[in-house]
C-alpha cells in the first residue's frame, strides 16, 4: 500500500539527498519546543493517552473520574517535557543531529527497519553511531519521573527500566509517524477525500 504513494519530502530513488545543515542553537530550541509546545500534537497525544490511560489503569494511585483524567494528562505533558528537555540538551552537549531522515527504499518493510533503528543509531558525518542523546533522554526521564511521581496521588513505582523502555518506544513511534506520514497525508487527501 504504502510503496506506492507518493513520497512529498524524501529525494527521488536513486539520487543522494541534499547535504545536513548543520543546527544551531535556535535551531535545537525549535525543535525542542516544536516536540512540546508550539504544536498541536503534543497536546493531542496527551489527550488521547490520558483518556485512553483513564479507562485502562486498574489503580486509584491517579484518583477518580476528573482528577484521574487530569492526573494522568499532567503526567503525560510533564514526561514530555522532561524527555525532550534531557533529549535536546544531551544532543546539543554531544553534538548530535536527531532530526529525522527518512528512508529512501520504496519497500515499506526496509522503511520501518530504518525509522525502528533510527531510535538508537543515527547517521553523522562519520557514519553511523549510537544515538546517546535518545538513550540518556530515555534513562534520565524515566529516573526523574520515577522519582517524582507527576500526578498520582499516591504514588508508586512503576520501575525506572520499564519508564525508560517506554520512553525509547514512543521515539520509534515518532519515527514511524516522520516516516509514513506523507503517504498518510497522501492517502486521505487523494484516495478517501478524492481529492486532485
Amino acid at each position: 500500500m504504502f510503496e506506492n504513494l507518493e513520497r512529498s519530502f524524501s529525494s527521488p530513488l536513486g539520487t543522494l539527498p541534499d547535504p545536513v545543515i548543520p543546527l544551531t542553537l535556535s535551531d535545537r530550541f525549535t525543535l525542542f519546543t516544536t516536540k512540546t509546545l508550539t504544536q498541536a500534537q503534543p497536546y493531542a497525544d496527551s489527550l488521547i493517552s490520558s483518556a485512553a490511560l483513564e479507562f485502562l489503569s486498574p489503580t486509584r494511585v491517579w484518583g477518580q473520574g476528573t482528577d484521574d483524567f487530569t492526573n494522568h494528562l499532567f503526567a503525560s505533558f510533564t514526561k514530555r517535557l522532561v524527555t525532550y528537555g534531557i533529549q535536546s540538551g544531551a544532543a546539543a552537549a554531544l553534538h548530535e543531529d536527531l532530526r529525522y531522515r527518512p528512508s529512501l527504499s520504496s519497500n515499506v518493510w526496509k522503511r520501518s527497519e530504518h525509522a525502528l533503528l533510527s531510535t538508537v543509531v543515527i547517521e553523522t558525518p562519520r557514519g553511523n553511531d549510537i544515538a546517546y542523546a535518545n538513550m540518556v533522554a530515555a534513562v534520565g526521564s524515566a529516573f526523574i519521573i520515577n522519582t517524582s511521581h507527576p500526578g498520582q496521588e499516591n504514588p508508586e513505582h512503576q520501575g525506572t527500566w520499564t519508564l525508560a523502555g517506554e520512553n525509547l518506544l514512543g521515539f520509534a513511534e515518532g519515527n514511524l509517524w516522520n516516516e509514513f506520514r506523507p503517504d498518510v497525508k497522501h492517502f486521505v487527501r487523494y484516495k478517501l477525500l478524492r481529492r486532485h
